[in-house]
């Protein structure tokens, strides 16, 4: 054969063979839009088991070449020990934050150990189903082509039944379940889900690692305004071994994820759930617990600089010990009346100002002596204080001649009781606080006579002429027009 024709045959395979490669690559297009035709390296991560019964080695063994990397994160460190060595052909890295303290920081940083774009997380005893390679590219394409965040993929399609409608409320510290909704958490679900998105949007999660995953991640996801997109049918995930089979280990597992509930709801700052039947649970602080916040310094609480508000278990806690200090009064016929930002509150809306932390109140000092522990506290050094039989705590102010009665001596969110004195058509105290400008002397026509207004749920004495009152003391359009201490303005709702 001459070498004019061996060069056209050579020729011909060359053409026939770039057509070919052109063919595939339309074809691969068509089946995976978007798709490039370079795979993308991904991590797979494991980080929820328990170390008392797992099936952590199996799940490495059948996952681990699906990945170019996958990393076992245990909080505290494996016991017993598993060795993973004998599973060949896998890149695993194993970190354990507390097996030693030799650990450099760094060994134990997962940002930085994470090498690839894309997160697969995954649950213990995941298995992938065989000859399904591109799988992993399929979902990159599938979360560039539906312009998500995140993509969630259930085990099973009766996962995503379970769906309960939930808004988090940050402000007001409250997880809110609803009857619809475009945010979904799924509780109580037996078969499990993994969670696919780029590295960057899990580490754009305040506590991307908090437990339990798929619930915490969800809440966050509100946050942050996530894109989540639920492939309901699994390209090639299931379920291995049956792990918690047995009583003992389920109820030792249940406990601890009961545990971990409480931890996530104290990360996340969730102090009240409301349940879809209006039930609630508390995650905040009791009687037996100190209130959520410290002293208050400058007028600010410092829930204020988180921009939330009063949480609402201190708010509970608040309007009970006001509901009972008020029937005292009213059962000893105190003259009393709303003071401060707490009348400000019940002109308002009827209800304590949503970052206000206090009840105040005024009383005429000569009627002291009708409620004799106020007479005895009055008497005594400032920082005296009783607990009376129902377990609230009455002290004589470190601050000041007035009086604060506790919900309890360990929790201490209060009401103040200021005494003042008539004089000359005036009413007038002792105590004086600079940083209140409200806080001044005015005409006692306004308490003749005291009138009655609606204050968390009952109806207390105030003064008359609510709205003059008021703005005499806070300014013009006071009620309408809220602000933050030290008149800082608001978007209040």
């Amino acid at each position: 054969m001459n070498t004019n024709v061996q060069q056209t045959i050579l020729l011909f395979i060359l053409a026939y063979l770039i057509i070919l490669v052109f063919l595939l690559k339309a074809s691969n297009k068509d089946l995976f839009p978007n798709q490039s035709a370079e795979l993308h390296p991904t991590t797979g991560l494991i980080y929820e088991f328990e170390n008392f019964q797992n099936d952590l080695f199996e799940t490495v063994k059948n996952v681990c070449l699906s990945f170019d990397e996958l990393i076992i994160f245990s909080e505290t460190f494996i016991y017993p020990p598993i060795d993973f060595s004998t599973i060949s052909d896998c890149s695993l890295k194993l970190i354990e934050l507390e097996k030693s303290l030799s650990d450099s920081y760094d060994r134990k940083n997962l940002y930085s150990i994470i090498q690839n774009d894309y997160l697969f997380i995954l649950p213990d005893s995941t298995r992938i189903v065989p000859n399904n390679l591109l799988s992993i590219d399929v979902l990159v394409s599938k979360i560039n082509l539906i312009k998500a965040d995140v993509l969630l993929l259930p085990f099973s399609k009766e996962s995503i039944t379970y769906c309960d409608h939930f808004n988090f409320d940050i402000r007001r510290w409250t997880l809110n379940f609803v009857d619809n909704g475009t945010n979904c958490l799924y509780r109580n679900v037996n078969d499990g889900f993994a969670v696919f998105l780029p590295k960057r949007i899990f580490f754009k999660l305040s506590h991307p690692l908090l437990r339990p995953f798929v619930e915490s991640f969800l809440i966050q996801s509100q946050v942050l305004n996530l894109k989540i997109s639920i492939l309901e049918s699994p390209l090639f995930l299931e379920y291995g071994s049956k792990i918690f089979s047995d009583h003992h280990t389920k109820a030792k597992h249940d406990h601890l994820e009961e545990q971990r509930h409480k931890i996530m709801y104290a990360k996340l700052g969730i102090k009240k759930i409301v349940n879809k039947d209006n039930s609630i649970e508390w995650y905040g602080c009791d009687r037996n617990r100190p209130r959520c916040f410290g002293s208050i310094m400058n007028d600010i609480p410092e829930y204020l600089i988180q921009n939330r508000w009063l949480p609402p278990c201190c708010r509970r806690n608040l309007e009970i010990t006001g509901r009972y200090v008020f029937n005292l009064l009213e059962k000893f016929h105190v003259r009393y009346w709303l003071e401060g930002g707490s009348l400000l509150g019940a002109a308002r809306n009827g209800q304590i100002i949503d970052w206000d932390y206090d009840i105040d109140i005024g009383i005429y000092q000569e009627d002291m002596y009708k409620l004799s522990i106020l007479q005895v506290l009055f008497e005594k050094a400032p920082g005296f204080r009783i607990e009376d039989g129902q377990g609230f705590v009455w002290e004589k102010a470190l601050e000041g001649n007035f009086i604060k009665i506790h919900y309890s001596l360990i929790n201490r969110i209060h009401v103040d009781i200021f005494p003042f004195v008539s004089s000359n058509g005036t009413m007038t105290k002792d105590t004086w606080f600079e940083n209140h400008p409200q806080d001044m002397p005015f005409p006692e026509h306004f308490l003749q006579p005291l009138e009655q207004i609606s204050f968390i749920g009952i109806n207390v004495s105030a003064p008359n002429n609510v709205r003059q009152f008021l703005e005499m003391k806070f300014g013009s359009n006071a009620i309408e027009q809220p602000r933050y201490p030290n008149n800082k303005k608001t978007d209040y709702e």
